[in-house]
């Protein structure tokens, strides 16, 4: 079937959509979708230097930029460096949502359910850099994806878990703020993925739509008194949003946030029966995909807590000390806040808050990752990890060497380069544009390269 054919019976099925452009959808969809960027506020980056032009930013995303073409990111060094994280705009929006709870409170624990590939958990990171976030990721393919885009932040206040949903709801009442971005049927990103269209059908919508009440229901509550739910899809049929909030409101003690977003984003007001339940961004109406957001706040006190979690201690007490280590003593003033671990001669730095938090959850969440990892001693010498090599301002008792891009690409796909025979035997930091991207060791003329293999760029 024609693409454009298949499409306008897609578009149909939304017709019970009040504010939904049949024509201005298919219209859209005759361009290409457009290209975004997120700049990392940890790092420190010139816009000159990327190579391509950063236009306009994006107006709910102070950190956003739109993208005047589409370049071969995974060919570019600062890419790899986590200078900048290519995302989608309308899902920036998660950003502007954020801002707006930290008006209001502080969250102490957030909860991101669905979080790879890692996009939002890293503007809930950004935005609440003094908070706890947990980063669960069910899909073992897709947690390694999340493990990466957060590994190349370098955060010290995430911790990551790869749990089914249904045992989370265990931490009952423990997260000042949940973010569900659900599993859906994807119909809000025909542009970017045109193999949607030839896949979809009704049922899907129902089956998702099925998945995701699951899902609300088991993530409810683990939402604190007061607390705040993020739900999001990047869908746009009734079922899966408007059906989905109505079913919260009128069978939990939720009610809708309103945002008050300022007009000129064109950002539509998701109602029924002229009661606001969200947001909808159309592709035809912003510089974005199809999404969906919607903020609800908990409408109850401790008062009516009855079932309270009571935190488990466990074994991650680990070792809370660095020894006497010159390079690892200079890199900790730097690392505020935080609990230093020795873990299987391993070293690490997590939030003191965050730790304390790790220590009571851990038997329920099981974390496959926490914290900032520092590097190893391997034959009582210090070899700092990846992560670490990232941050340039930590490693200044290593030798820089500055490369061009052939070096890099060679680097990042673990091939071997040259280097002039100035560098003396031991762990370099290498750098391309000012910008660190890990590390290798000279000795006696050779390179070993240090970058994760299974990070390699292959291509």
């Amino acid at each position: 079937m024609d693409t454009l054919l298949k499409l306008d019976q897609i578009a149909s099925s939304f017709a019970n959509i009040s504010s939904f452009d049949k024509e201005a959808f298919i219209e859209a969809h005759r361009h290409p979708a457009p290209t975004s960027i997120r700049l990392n506020k940890l790092k420190s980056h010139d816009l000159t230097k990327l190579p391509f032009k950063c236009e306009q930013c994006v107006p709910w995303c102070d950190t956003g930029y739109y993208v005047n073409e589409k370049p071969n990111f995974s060919h570019d060094p600062l890419w790899h460096a986590g200078t900048y994280y290519v995302q989608e705009a309308s899902s920036m929006f998660i950003q502007w949502i954020a801002h707006y709870i930290l008006k209001e409170s502080i969250p102490e624990t957030i909860l991101d359910a669905c979080a790879a590939p890692g996009g939002k958990t890293q503007m809930l990171a950004n935005t609440f850099n003094t908070s706890t976030i947990f980063a669960n990721e069910v899909s073992s393919g897709r947690l390694a994806i999340l493990m990466e885009n957060m590994a190349k932040q370098s955060y010290t206040n995430v911790i990551i878990s790869s749990q089914p949903i249904y045992k989370l709801n265990a931490l009952k009442h423990c997260f000042d703020l949940v973010l569900l971005d659900a599993p859906c049927s994807g119909s809000g990103l025909f542009r970017k993925l045109p193999q949607y269209i030839a896949n979809f059908n009704p049922n899907f919508i129902q089956n998702c739509a099925k998945t995701q009440n699951q899902l609300i229901n088991q993530l409810l509550p683990t939402i604190a008194p007061q607390g705040y739910l993020i739900y999001a899809t990047c869908a746009l049929s009734f079922e899966e949003n408007e059906a989905q909030i109505l079913n919260i409101i009128n069978n939990h003690p939720f009610k809708v946030v309103n945002l008050n977003v300022p007009k000129n984003f064109n950002i539509c007001l998701a109602e029924y029966h002229e009661q606001c339940l969200g947001y909808r961004f159309y592709p035809y109406q912003v510089q974005g995909e199809g999404f969906f957001v919607s903020l609800l706040k908990k409408d109850t006190t401790k008062d009516d807590l009855q079932d309270q979690f009571i935190p488990i201690q466990n074994s991650y007490n680990h070792k809370n000390t660095m020894y006497n280590k010159p390079i690892i003593n200079s890199i900790l003033p730097q690392i505020k806040d935080c609990a230093t671990l020795h873990i299987n001669n391993s070293y690490l730095a997590i939030n003191t808050k965050s730790y304390n938090y790790l220590k009571q959850y851990a038997p329920l969440i099981r974390p496959n990752k926490y914290g900032l990892d520092l590097g190893t001693l391997v034959d009582n010498k210090w070899q700092p990890s990846h992560e670490i090599c990232l941050l340039k301002d930590y490693l200044s008792d290593f030798e820089p060497i500055q490369l061009n891009l052939e070096q890099c690409l060679c680097y990042l796909k673990k091939n071997h380069f040259n280097l002039p025979t100035q560098y003396k035997d031991g762990i370099k930091i290498i750098y391309y544009n000012d910008c660190s991207i890990g590390s290798i060791k000279l000795s006696q003329g050779k390179i070993k390269n240090y970058y994760p293999t299974s990070w390699r760029l292959r291509k």
